[in-house]
């Protein structure tokens, strides 16, 4: 994932971190489910974005979650770093 497509939104792609044109990220459903690697990067994100507010309980939880998600998907959390 270098990045999201031409024509998806730039807003759109810091408010959801997984990106709902990778298939690695989405089933191809009418609804757009998430699969459960692009739910992963949804959680992680979000805990990103609240660590201060959950606090050190999730901590391994998101550790865990995060050395799965740069096994699987690198591309992605390197992508979300960068436009952290």
């Amino acid at each position: 994932m270098k990045g999201p497509p031409r024509y998806y939104p730039r807003t759109l792609a810091k408010q959801f971190a997984s990106d709902p044109f990778d298939p690695r990220m989405h089933a191809a459903t009418a609804s757009r489910d998430h699969t459960p690697l692009g739910l992963l990067v949804e959680i992680w994100h979000w805990y990103q974005t609240h660590k201060a507010e959950v606090g050190p309980a999730f901590a391994p939880i998101a550790g865990s979650i995060e050395t799965l998600i740069r096994a699987e998907a690198p591309d992605a959390v390197e992508f979300l770093e960068k436009n952290a």
